[in-house]
């Protein structure tokens, strides 16, 4: 089997890759079921907030994020809700005078703070990015990584025949084998704005799957 007929495979695996990893794709599928919950969400308080009120609505909110709006669903019990909650909030939350769950727990109750809402805000924003991470782990996964060392390297081949001249001259120039690990990489940098829109090969959404 010669170069040529191998071509249309490698061509056809990294076009899956580039369709399933569009901006479009991304934002139609995870970031506005995400943003859908978070607009219906009722937030229900009293004032003035308390602790047990703002873990109730964090719990809440947290369990409709998945259960609505992450694919595939999840139906958390309340203790794992709040939990889970806790957990991102203390890893990525950046409030107004300190980080993570106390900082949103001051941000929530505070006359200084922007309120629950941003709280709420920032958990969302935090799920779409997990989110995203998963399914861009799950499109490497499923089309570049479960192939041989052999078919990496042709994939690589075909990505530089097609975006070589517009990659940096010492990328463009290394061999195939010594890009394999960066090869996700590379693809980013081909789903970037800038280098989309200045390339011939860009591609239509297809579905998500299911």
């Amino acid at each position: 089997m010669t170069n040529s007929d191998r071509s249309p495979r490698e061509e056809a695996i990294l076009d899956t890759v580039f369709e399933l990893l569009q901006e479009e794709n991304l934002s139609r599928f995870i970031d506005e079921p995400i943003d859908d919950a978070f607009q219906a969400f009722q937030i229900e308080t009293a004032e003035p907030l308390s602790h047990l009120n703002f873990n109730t609505i964090i719990s809440r909110f947290f369990y409709e994020l998945n259960a609505k709006a992450i694919c595939p669903r999840r139906h958390l019990s309340e203790t794992e809700s709040l939990a889970e909650a806790v957990f991102l909030l203390e890893k990525y939350y950046k409030g107004v005078h300190t980080r993570g769950y106390d900082g949103a727990w001051m941000d929530a109750s505070s006359s200084e703070g922007e309120g629950i809402g941003q709280v709420l805000f920032q958990l969302a924003n935090t799920m779409k990015q997990i989110e995203r991470d998963k399914y861009i782990k799950w499109v490497l996964l499923s089309n570049i990584d479960q192939h041989d060392w052999k078919m990496k390297v042709r994939l690589v081949s075909k990505y530089l025949q097609r975006y070589g001249e517009d990659l940096p001259p010492q990328l463009a120039g290394m061999d195939p084998f010594q890009l394999i690990e960066s090869l996700p990489g590379l693809i980013d940098t081909v789903l970037s704005a800038d280098f989309i829109f200045s390339n011939p090969y860009r591609h239509s959404m297809i579905p998500f799957p299911q």
